[in-house]
């Protein structure tokens, strides 16, 4: 009946790209979730053979339809929900996500954390001593705040009290699961823990063992990837990884050692803004954003701008607090740079800025409102 007709047939191959798909995604937890979505799918498709009669078209159409829309909002957070509707126990002990009176995620009747909105399963570690899970309490909200993903190891022994553990969370990035984690892995004896290294901290690798518990394993330090020109970060488009440049991340080093400023404030502060480049002439200016938060929102007290002059592939930079911004005034007089970015720190000093670039660092504080 499908393979007869053009239009149920097309909807049933985009649900077969869509399942086969997720495959090379859902590859924690030994492929448990993407398991159960296909055994989900099956017994959807076994329903047909009852809502359907007499098996036709026009009757199947509609339903495919339906479950293509349903599959494809968010199907790798549905197979997470599946996997855990079927049921996750730990040594027994059920690991249940509660909604209700005193919400949070229990292991039995233990409460492991506070209100979650959904449980990530990472990896599962067993042997004939212990059962152990580790796993991500996603609380929702900003993926650039790590305290909403906390990194839990829960691990059941026979005749002795559950263990739990939690991961020490770092600023990061919402790479992959969407924690400061990186990476969770199952090692021969135990489970892996890679934090990666950001410019403003070390990464850290922790091991867990059953007989040894958490240590730490290694430390990296953070190491930018391109020696290429910064015009290029412009030309692909993708600014964001202006940090990943070796030339941007060490002008910015030069700048705040030179001004007596927090390096490691600032590289964190340059990591992301909201606010897409400003464009004027030969130059591109480039803000900060200490703290982000909800769309549009930045918070924190250190406030950097970098003006990129295309001509000549220099980067010079601007700096001021959240609690000091610059004036905005009107001239009256005065020098219109003067009244508008009083306060500002200049590296290299002002008077080697070309009028042209003091120009877009006004209009980008003032006109733009940024």
């Amino acid at each position: 009946m499908i393979c007869d007709s053009a239009d149920v047939r097309q909807v049933d191959e985009a649900i077969t790209k869509l399942i086969v798909s997720l495959h090379a995604k859902l590859n924690s937890n030994n492929g448990r979730e993407f398991a159960t979505i296909v055994a989900d799918q099956l017994r959807w498709r076994e329903l047909l053979w009852r809502q359907c009669t007499p098996l036709t078209a026009a009757c199947l159409l509609p339903k495919f339809q339906a479950r293509y829309t349903y599959l494809k909002a968010k199907p790798e957070e549905l197979a997470g929900e599946l996997y855990l509707q079927s049921g996750v126990k730990i040594g027994g002990l059920p690991l249940e996500l509660q909604t209700l009176s005193k919400p949070g995620v229990y292991l039995a009747e233990s409460r492991i954390t506070e209100s979650t909105e959904r449980i990530d399963i990472a990896e599962r570690y067993i042997d004939p001593t212990v059962d152990a899970l580790a796993f991500i309490a996603n609380r929702g909200g900003s993926g650039m705040d790590c305290a909403q993903f906390p990194v839990y190891i829960v691990a059941v022994r026979r005749d002795v009290p559950p263990e739990v553990l939690t991961i020490p969370n770092l600023l990061g990035s919402p790479r992959e699961q969407q924690s400061c984690v990186s990476r969770i892995s199952r090692i021969a004896d135990g489970l892996l823990f890679e934090i990666g290294a950001w410019p403003w901290v070390d990464g850290k690798v922790y091991a867990w063992r059953p007989n040894a518990g958490l240590l730490e394993r290694a430390t990296t330090r953070f190491v930018p990837k391109s020696k290429a020109p910064i015009r290029d970060l412009f030309t692909r488009g993708d600014p964001t990884g202006r940090l990943n440049n070796a030339q941007f991340y060490e002008a910015l080093r030069l700048a705040t050692t030179a001004l007596d400023l927090s390096f490691t404030a600032a590289t964190e502060a340059f990591w992301f803004s909201w606010s897409e480049p400003y464009r004027r002439g030969d130059y591109i200016v480039l803000d900060t954003c200490a703290r982000p938060g909800m769309k549009g929102q930045c918070a924190g007290d250190f406030v950097g701008t970098a003006v990129y002059e295309q001509r000549t592939d220099k980067v010079f930079f601007a700096f001021s607090s959240a609690a000091s911004p610059p004036d905005c005034k009107p001239a009256n007089g005065r020098d219109p740079t003067d009244a508008a970015l009083g306060g500002v720190q200049f590296f290299p000093p002002r008077f080697r800025w070309q009028p042209a670039a003091l120009l877009a660092l006004k209009n980008d504080y003032c006109l733009n409102n940024r």
